[in-house]
């Protein structure tokens, strides 16, 4: 492919994805598949998704946990111009019922143990033609649902890369939590999503974002990049987090089950792991308890310990600071309708002077922080709202700013 041609995710990760295909692209459990292995999957994923007659700009729901399943299946959805919902599996049966028709799915990847909680809704759900099972060591039947499974599925796709092309105005989606009501899918075109949640061929915000999409396969990072999102794919914060490094040439870490402390704490000592992006306090507490009661741990390699979705409390800051120094903390600040917006990261000096680095979006160029194309400061405003018919409703636009830059917002 050479190179990107338009801001289109799946342009982009093929783009990169060809000159990194040795390259170690996830690890999830006790499986490590390369860029080569995930870009053979995920075509073979999409030509079974063209199988089911799945359209542009149709939502495939993706019922799953973490694992190298769920990236796969939102590359390929892009690479059909469809658009991955996520769906929270903590959520029972009326929400689900809610959130399939809410988001007009017309097909569902799910991993197998939650095959009776699909049964229980599928009826309702007149959209719904189609039920992909991911193999999770469980026995749940999905015979009745006229399902089949992930694996022996894919073995009888082929591999060719042959989808029509693609648009930068193609849909990315990521659904709310349901915080503030019920949960309300918040649309982005895929360019804008791109530089406001994806980093803009700069996850680190250190050299400013590309102006064009030939200049991302300069921005391949060199000797590669290790990311452990410790939260699942279903929230915002793992898939920025995981896009932004999987289309940088880095190493994505997915933790399957349940928060593991101890694990995590081993897992950046033994793979070397160069950010950590955790949720809060919710994360930092059992994570700080348990190198109380099992650490020390070699963090040598850790660049960064990023927090969304809610800041850190600040004795929980001072106490993970402490723990990871020389590294620093940064708590990021946006939100599913905003994208990344800012951050403020504090190392081991900033707890006596009180005077913690903090990057924020702004529409003003300045001198001391490198810049983003003015397209990224107002992506963020062109955000909109899935409709029950699954129209675009926007939630509030404004004027492009016609000045060259903003500054970069952190992660």
């Amino acid at each position: 492919m050479g190179v990107p041609e338009t801001f289109n995710l799946a342009d982009i990760w093929e783009a990169i994805s060809d000159l990194c295909t040795d390259r170690l692209a996830v690890i999830s459990g006790d499986r490590r598949l390369s860029y080569a292995d995930i870009e053979e999957r995920a075509n073979r994923l999409a030509h079974y998704f063209l199988e089911q007659g799945v359209e542009p700009g149709q939502h495939i729901g993706l019922y799953l946990e973490n694992g190298n399943e769920y990236l796969e299946a939102m590359l390929a959805a892009y690479k059909v111009r469809a658009v991955p919902i996520n769906i929270n599996y903590r959520y029972v049966e009326d929400e689900l019922r809610y959130l399939f028709t809410d988001a007009d799915l017309v097909g569902v990847v799910f991993h197998r143990k939650f095959a009776p909680r699909v049964e229980a809704v599928k009826d309702d759900c007149p959209l719904l033609g189609w039920y992909l099972a991911v193999d999770d060591g469980r026995d749940e039947p999905v015979d009745a649902l006229g399902g089949v499974l992930y694996e022996e599925t894919l073995a009888r796709m082929p591999a060719v890369r042959d989808f029509a092309p693609r648009s930068s105005d193609d849909r990315y989606v990521i659904y709310t939590g349901g915080t503030t009501g019920m949960p309300k899918g918040v649309v982005w075109r895929s360019e804008d999503a791109f530089y406001a949640c994806v980093g803009g061929g700069d996850p680190m915000r250190l050299y400013g974002a590309v102006e064009r999409p030939a200049e991302l396969v300069d921005r391949i990072i060199d000797g590669g990049f290790i990311a452990l999102p410790v939260a699942p794919l279903m929230h915002a914060a793992a898939q920025w987090t995981s896009l932004s490094w999987l289309l940088s040439g880095g190493t994505v870490i997915l933790m399957p089950g349940s928060l593991d402390a101890r694990a995590i704490w081993s897992t950046l000592e033994n793979e070397k792991v160069n950010l950590l992006v955790i949720v809060g306090d919710a994360v930092a507490r059992p994570l700080i308890d348990e190198w109380d009661r099992s650490g020390p741990y070699d963090l040598s390699a850790l660049f960064s310990v990023g927090s969304g979705g809610a800041p850190l409390t600040p004795s929980l800051k001072e106490r993970m600071v402490e723990i990871v120094a020389p590294a620093l903390v940064a708590d990021g600040f946006g939100s599913s309708e905003t994208g990344a917006q800012g951050t403020r990261r504090t190392g081991p000096g900033d707890l006596t002077d009180s005077s913690p680095t903090t990057t924020r979006a702004s529409s003003t160029r300045r001198p001391s922080s490198p810049s983003l194309p003015a397209r990224a400061a107002s992506a963020a405003s062109r955000c909109g709202v899935v409709s029950r018919s699954g129209t675009t409703r926007t939630t509030r636009r404004r004027r492009r700013p016609s000045s060259s830059s903003a500054a970069n917002a952190g992660c």
